[in-house]
């Protein structure tokens, strides 16, 4: 997952010497706020003067066509607009710049992204007022970022607002590609830390569980009783995680993951009709409580020597309330 500096964050210092002191930290790219201010090119003129860091702007404006040119000729790297500002018809040409994207509020429903899909390359979502610094992130937002990322699995997602080390760790686990730093990284007292604890495994939080897991009602399950080997392929193979949750009633019977449906076939290949379907499917999984904090997730983990690609969520009862997967935050190691 990539982290882009929001550089107007710090009002204190310089722009150079922002510039400079972030260069040491080799970050990927300066992000720059333009609320329709042609202005702003030139402090990417003096950016550019000494570094040689990628630019990732978001511009606020009702015309995002009076940009287009500014962009070309400044060589910016990504850049996306307000989608709730635009008042004119607009395709973007492909060539302003090498990754252009939409910005939208998690106020505004996602599908409005819908009629500009096959010309942008990612969203942001804004999960504070644009322009406001220091905001604080509201875990009600992980819901619209999960939904929005599967709703657009061709796009990449980026996150602006209130992102700080216990954010950025759920973000990547629910697949964001990038993430904006404004007043977490540029006012922190040590900004090498903060961007190691921005990318860091290791993440005292007290989110819940229960805050960004994948809801039951977006799970592959299967009753126990009506399962069979037909209905699990089928069922495994509809929802792409690689498993089916097996419920009794609504309580947590076990797990099939994809290596417990071959082992259960090779036990037996020959007679695999007459195999008991119960050996398709881990009945003592590793789980956890849908109260359980990031933390107690993370120690949950740490106590098994096999490596943990999913957890089942449930309630004291034993009953399923959802899962966390573990695929989004492997790959963005």
């Amino acid at each position: 997952m990539y982290i882009s500096a929001s550089i107007y964050s710090n009002k204190e210092e310089p722009l150079q010497s922002v510039v400079r002191e972030l260069d040491e930290y080799e970050l990927d790219y300066f992000h720059i706020d333009c609320n329709d201010d042609m202005g702003v090119f030139e402090d990417i003129k003096t950016i550019r003067s000494i570094s040689e860091t990628r630019i990732d702007m978001h511009i606020i404006t009702a015309h995002p066509s009076k940009y287009f040119q500014l962009i070309r000729d400044h060589q910016i790297e990504q850049v996306c607009f307000q989608l709730e500002d635009i008042q004119e018809d607009i395709a973007f040409p492909t060539d302003i710049a090498k990754s252009i994207g939409l910005a939208i509020l998690t106020t505004t429903p996602f599908v409005e992204i819908q009629k500009y899909r096959d010309q942008i390359n990612y969203v942001l979502v804004m999960t504070t007022s644009p322009g406001q610094s220091g905001g604080v992130f509201k875990k009600e937002r992980f819901d619209y970022i999960r939904k929005i990322t599967q709703y657009f699995p061709k796009l990449q997602i980026q996150v602006d607002g209130g992102v700080n080390h216990e954010v950025s760790f759920v973000l990547r686990l629910l697949g964001v590609h990038g993430i904006v730093s404004g007043s977490y990284l540029l006012n922190h007292k040590n900004m090498g830390a903060a961007m190691l604890q921005l990318k860091s495994r290791n993440v005292p939080s007290q989110f819940k569980v229960a805050d960004f897991m994948i809801p039951l009602e977006e799970l592959p399950t299967l009753a126990f009783e009506d399962m069979n080997l037909k209905k699990l392929l089928l069922k495994t193979e509809e929802f792409k995680l690689g498993c089916t949750f097996i419920l009794q009633g609504e309580k947590l019977y076990g797990i099939s993951t994809n290596a417990d449906i071959r082992r259960g076939m090779i036990e037996d290949f020959e007679h695999m009709h007459q195999i008991d379907k119960s050996h398709f499917v881990n009945q003592n999984p590793l789980k956890i409580f849908e109260t359980n904090t990031i933390n107690e997730m993370l120690l949950t983990i740490k106590k098994v020597s096999f490596p943990v690609l999913l957890l089942p969520v449930v309630d004291a009862e034993n009953k399923l309330k959802g899962a966390v997967i573990f695929n989004n935050l492997i790959k963005s190691e």
